[in-house]
């Protein structure tokens, strides 16, 4: 079990570093379309008081280590109203592992946990109270 374990936190590992590389090649496609060097787009963040310089741009590029917003404002700069979530490569076929350790992970019978036998479509045995009123 714990060799399951780690196998599936390395998997997450790789899997989060699969995506921001897709991610800085989605924004870097979109800076290569729009003709502007990594300095111009710092210029411009720079100008919107985003403090960027084009070391700074260059490297969260090269990592993928940038959040949503960062894309977003390099965007903005560069005059686009909208941005293509076409993936640049397509998903590896080993990120479908992922689903089968889950799947033997669920399927291990565990000494620990006893299986439920409340169904989905089961109530649950006390009603909701329904919102908190102020009366006491």
């Amino acid at each position: 079990m714990q060799d399951k374990q780690l196998l599936n936190k390395a998997l997450l590992s790789v899997l989060a570093t699969w995506w921001a590389d897709e991610a800085a090649l989605v924004l870097r496609a979109e800076i290569k379309r729009s003709g502007v060097k990594y300095s111009d787009l710092a210029e411009r963040l720079r100008a919107i008081n985003l403090p960027y310089s084009a070391a700074a741009v260059r490297n969260k590029l090269s990592r993928g280590s940038f959040g949503f917003d960062f894309a977003m404002q390099c965007m903005y700069v560069l005059g686009r109203t909208s941005i293509s979530t076409e993936l640049k490569r397509p998903l590896p076929e080993w990120s479908k592992v992922r689903l089968e350790l889950d799947s033997a992970v669920d399927s291990e019978p565990s000494s620990q946990s006893k299986p439920s036998t409340q169904s989905v479509d089961t109530p649950p045995s006390q009603p909701n109270p329904g919102p908190l009123s102020s009366e006491t």
